[in-house]
């Protein structure tokens, strides 16, 4: 069993694993080391990391970022409405009291809150380790920054419960 530790970036994540010999730093489908943070949604299916940076220009108000920036917030939040509102190409909206977007998935408007964005986000990035690794992966160590207050981490945690 290895060890996986996940740094969560705003724009792109990186996926360790610790191994006989040090730390590795594992590449993704496309050889990169670091996996873009972005969740795309499109009419047959939703993108993740580097599929959905592909179709981040072609299917702009569908693909979210800042996923790390928004977790565990609430759209009435100062620095969402100041900040956050500005950089992120879909529609903010409030998902049972949690910030969220609406996009185009599947020929129909959908609602996902930030928490259901990084469990998907968090999902791709466990496959890709366990396609390294050639194993399922159970346990992984996630870094969240220092300016995390108590609800993002809760939230943080849930997306790390939920179903991808």
């Amino acid at each position: 069993m290895s060890v996986v530790g996940i740094d969560l970036g705003n724009l792109a994540s990186y996926i360790a694993v610790a191994r006989n010999r040090g730390i590795d730093v594992i590449a993704n489908e496309v050889s990169n080391r670091d996996t873009p943070s972005l969740v795309s949604f499109g009419p047959k299916q939703r993108s993740l990391g580097e599929p959905a940076k592909t179709q981040e220009t072609s299917n702009f108000k569908n693909t979210v970022g800042s996923l790390k920036r928004l977790i565990g917030r609430t759209l009435d939040d100062p620095e969402i409405q100041e900040t956050e509102k500005r950089f992120v190409n879909s529609e903010l909206v409030d998902v049972d009291g949690e910030v969220g977007v609406r996009v185009n998935y599947k020929g129909e408007p959908q609602c996902f809150s930030a928490t259901q964005l990084m469990a998907m986000y968090l999902g791709k990035l466990r496959d890709t380790a366990a396609n390294e690794l050639k194993a399922p992966v159970s346990d992984v160590v996630v870094s969240v920054p220092g300016w995390f207050n108590d609800k993002q981490r809760r939230a943080m945690l849930d997306a790390c419960q939920l179903p991808t």
